[in-house]
């Protein structure tokens, strides 16, 4: 999926706040010839927002991958469910999991807490628009 470029200049800012000039623990530690399959799990109950620009995350650091989405937006979680899978080289996993994780951890909580709010008032005619804070950035 595509997304707007507002969130892929976004994702290039957090990139590079995240490894800078880049990822020497993974470039020290890690062959560069090493390749992995990457599962991102639940650990805890709770719905799934942000696959698209995690999967940007890691596209961004390693165009090559192959990702596969597990399970869509919006969807409830329990712990251990697991909602994408990264097929790359070791390094890139490694580079990239934080910053992709720091987004779907952050967009998950808005989701979950948001799909408890409209659940607490479901049948009572009220309706959850939206927030009236955001995030800087």
């Amino acid at each position: 999926m595509q997304i707007p470029s507002t969130v892929a200049d976004d994702v290039a800012r957090q990139l590079a706040e995240d490894i800078g000039t880049g990822d020497l623990t993974a470039a020290y530690f890690v062959s560069g010839e090493a390749r992995s399959v990457g599962r991102i799990a639940a650990r805890q109950p709770g719905v799934l927002a942000g696959s698209d620009i995690a999967a940007e995350v890691f596209r961004r650091v390693d165009p090559v991958l192959k990702i596969e989405r597990l399970r869509e937006d919006g969807a409830a979680l329990q712990p251990g469910d697991a909602c994408l899978e990264v097929s790359c080289a070791s390094r890139s996993i490694l580079t990239a999991e934080r910053t992709a994780l720091n987004f779907l951890q952050r967009l998950s909580g808005v989701a979950t807490l948001a799909r408890r709010f409209a659940d607490a008032v479901a049948g009572t005619g009220a309706a959850i628009l939206d927030t009236r804070k955001t995030t800087p950035g």
